[in-house]
Parts: C-alpha cells; structure tokens; sequence
C-alpha cells in the first residue's frame, strides 16, 4: 500500500518540485559554467608591433626617399599597416566583447523573475489543488476498507446475539509461545518415559527413545482433539451435537486411561519377555494387552505408576490447550478474530494515510521554503550579472583608450623617424593626430530593480498563500482521518487472552 500510496501522492508533490526548479538561481545549474564570459581582452604589445612592422626602419627608408611625398593628404602604407594592425585588435576585442554580453545577456533573461512569475503562481494553483483531490482519492478509498470493517462488525454481532454470549471471546495470546510449551511438553514427556523404557527395553536408549515419543505424540494428539472438539463443541445448543460430542468425549478420555495403563503394561512385559526372543516386541505387546484385560491398573513397579501418571498429566494439559486454543464457544473466536484482522488493517491503512500526509506536507513545506530563499538568491545572482556586465563594458571601453593611444605613439614614431631622414619637408598629415572615431558601449545599470523587487514580492505572497492553503488542507485531512477512525461502536481491545 505503501507503495501506491507514494504513486499517487507523486504528481502533487512533483509540482512543488518544479516550482524549486524554476526559481532555482543560476549558480546552482551544472550548465552555468558553459556560458560563463572571459573577463579579459587581447594583450596589447607596442615593441612586438614595432618590431613586426619595422617602424622605425620603414621609417628613415621612406624618409630618406622623401615618402610620402610633400602633397600627400592621407595615410601612407605604414601608418596603415599600423591602422590595421591596431584595428584587427579592436574588431577582435568588439565580437569578444558582444559574445560576453550576449552570455550576460542570456543569463538575466533566465534570472529574470518577471518572465516566471505567471507559471509559477499556475503551478501553485495547481498544486494546492492535486493536494486536495489526492486526499480525497484516498479518503474514497478507506470509506471502501470502511465498509469491509463495518461488515465484519455486523457479523460479530449477529453472532453474539443469535447465541446469546455476553461475554468477549478468548483468544489465544500467543499461539506462537503456546506451541513452544506442547513442544516442550513433548521433550519433557519423551525424556521421562525413556528413562522409564530404558532399563528394561532390549533396543536399548534409542529404542526406548522412540518407544517414548509415539506415547508422547499419542498423548498430545488426544488431549488436544478432546479440548479443541469435543469439550468444545458440546456448548452447542443442538442436542445432535451435544449428544455426539458427549460420545466423542467419553471415548477419547477412555481411550486416554486405557492406552497410558497400556504403555506401562507394556514397560512391564520387558521384563517378562526373553531378550533372545526372536519376537520379542509382538510378545511382549501380546502380555501387555493380556495385562490390561485381567489385571486392569494392577502394575509391577512404582515407575509404571508414576509413567501413566505421567501420560495423563499430558493429555489433561494438551486438553487444556485445545480448548483455550481458540474461543470455547465454536465459531465465536473466528468471526470476532476476522473482525479484529480488518479493523487492524484499516487502522494501519489511515495511519499509514496520515505519515504520508505528514511527510508530503513537510515536503511542499520545506520546497516553498527553499524556493523563497532561491527567489532571494536568484535577484542577488541578477543583481552580480548586472554588476559584471556593467565591468565588462568599462573594461572594453577602457581597451578601447588604450588602442587608441597605442595606434597613436606608433604613428608617431613613425612619423618622427620619416622626418629625420627627410631632405624636403613632410605632408602636412604629419602634423594631424589619426583619430580611429570607435564608438564607446554604454554602461547598462539595473534599470528593472523596482519592476523586479515587484514580482518578488507578489511571488512570495503566492507562496505564502500557497503554504497556508496546504497546511489548511492537510488539517482538514487530519481531521477526516480522524473521523474515519471513529467507529461509533464498543471498545474490542479488551480481549481475555491467555499464554
């Protein structure tokens, strides 16, 4: 039952499960680490470029040749090697740049609670209301183990008042521990009659063994049949039965003294009979039987006494525990124990409803609780993107101003070197700085804190909302439990039972 039970109480829970994975923050996601954005741009070498574009050297050569000649109006091929090269490294830092913003970009998207707080509240609603149809799933079926209870108890009353008892049955307390005492009855009984055996038995200790525990097993048998049939059948109000039961009973307490008198009858003719007879056993039960009809309870020794005394104490006791094996009254045990299997059966199915309830409850619970804390987590982690987009901007602008300054020392060195190995004065260019025009990326700043402390609140109110309509539910729950436990009848607890 268990089991089903986890079943069906899984679809509500699920959707307070869900409800935690969707505002779970960033940082706990395994795919996090996928798009997290490098932080760092190319290094910027001024000698390297120097050295791979021979600035200095390009320089006094071009110089020396009086290039760029005097007219010119715009760059010449080295300082656009060195526009290009200052160039390619911006291009390079701008798409570096615009990946690292679109992964930031991604992130908040997926952090921001605005675009969630719609789902959740439906998956609240939701939840509040599988919780209520899975108690009443369940609710329907104890009403069904109900009625197999109700059933049960009608047949015990019927019972008890077509026979007129007013008294509880007897049960048997323990039938486990009243088995173990006929067993040891048994040891107990096969021991002494062995030691009664063994003197004169010719088979020896074994043979005695066995001898004694057939008595022994004889002795339990009748007494047990006598107690659980006999003496208790003729309670029975039918004179059929009483006058056959009364039959039965003469004839097994008969039986019971005639066969112990017999077993020491027989320990007797052991020593009467020649060991060396070839059919010592058949002539020695012969003398036995002899025994019994002509001299009755006339017995050779003290030990043959006190070996029926013995016997009958064995079958009186198994007697005993025949009849209290069970009810006295037949039948009267079996309905009131039917009766007693499924109430047990139903109480343990509602208490096992109610520990399920119990830990499903502490589970939503404790789901809405950490889902209010990953909410707060969840903006914190918004608010620390927000913060490392708005670095990486000023990062890239800040890259940006140094290009700018390298592209500019390098043309000018440049230029100087030109200059020095010029015979004819320079282009006026020379005396213009190049400017490269890049446009700097705006710092973003959080611009949807109030929008998003908004939905914060509202999702917290849901949960709220939600927390109290469940633990409503689940009170309401345990207060139908508890009225499926009310039977409206007597107390059967108290039940005579003995060990």
């Amino acid at each position: 039952m268990g089991a089903v039970l986890e079943v069906e109480w899984s679809g509500a829970m699920s959707v307070f499960d869900r409800v935690r994975a969707l505002v779970r923050p960033e940082v706990d996601r395994t795919y996090t680490a996928d798009i997290k954005p490098l932080m760092d741009f190319s290094t910027l070498d001024l000698e390297k470029i120097r050295t791979d574009l021979a600035i200095a050297k390009r320089g006094s050569e071009r110089g020396s040749q009086n290039e760029p000649p005097s007219s010119a109006s715009s760059l010449d091929e080295v300082e656009l090697d060195i526009v290009d090269s200052i160039s390619s490294l911006r291009n390079e830092a701008f798409e570096n740049y615009h990946k690292q913003t679109s992964a930031y970009d991604g992130r908040l998207a997926r952090l921001d609670l605005r675009t969630i707080v719609p789902e959740i509240k439906t998956m609240l609603h939701d939840a509040e209301a599988d919780f209520g149809a899975e108690v009443t799933k369940d609710t329907n079926y104890v009403f069904a183990k109900k009625q197999e209870v109700t059933e049960a108890e009608e047949a015990y009353k019927l019972f008890r008042s077509r026979n007129k008892l007013e008294k509880l049955p007897e049960l048997e307390k323990n039938p486990a521990l009243a088995f173990a005492i006929l067993l040891s009855i048994f040891v107990v009984e096969t021991i002494a009659n062995s030691g009664f055996f063994s003197a004169t038995h010719p088979g020896g200790l074994l043979g005695a063994i066995f001898e004694a525990a057939a008595i022994s097993v004889i002795n339990l048998a009748v007494g047990f049949l006598l107690g659980i049939v006999a003496l208790r059948y003729i309670r029975l109000p039918s004179a059929v039965w009483r006058l056959s039961m009364t039959l039965l009973a003469i004839t097994l307490i008969s039986l019971a003294v005639v066969f112990n008198f017999f077993a020491a009858h027989y320990r007797d003719a052991f020593a009467l009979v020649s060991p060396e007879a070839d059919d010592f056993m058949l002539r020695a039960s012969r003398m036995a039987l002899a025994n019994l009809v002509s001299k009755k309870y006339e017995l050779v020794g003290f030990q043959s006494y006190l070996m029926v005394l013995v016997g009958l104490l064995v079958v009186t006791y198994a007697t005993y525990k025949g009849m209290t094996w069970v009810d006295p009254y037949p039948g009267y045990g079996v309905v009131y124990r039917r009766y007693l299997l499924r109430r047990h059966e139903y109480l343990r199915l509602v208490d096992e409803l109610v520990r399920n309830l119990q830990n499903r409850k502490d589970q939503a619970v404790a789901e809405l609780r950490e889902s209010i804390t990953d909410i707060r987590r969840r903006d914190e982690e918004y608010g620390v993107v927000i913060s490392e987009r708005s670095r990486l901007t000023h990062r890239y602008n800040a890259y940006l101003d140094s290009l700018e300054r390298a592209s500019e020392a390098l043309v000018a060195g440049y230029r100087e070197a030109n200059r020095k190995a010029r015979s004819e004065p320079p282009p006026k260019t020379f005396e213009q700085p190049w400017r490269p025009g890049w446009s700097k990326e705006t710092v973003l700043g959080d611009t949807s804190k109030e929008e998003r402390k908004a939905a914060i609140e509202e999702l917290l109110t849901a949960i709220a909302s939600s927390q109290t309509e469940l633990l409503e539910a689940f009170n309401a729950a345990l207060k139908e439990y508890e009225r499926l436990r009310d039977f409206g009848g007597p107390v059967v607890g108290n039940v005579a039972a003995r060990a």
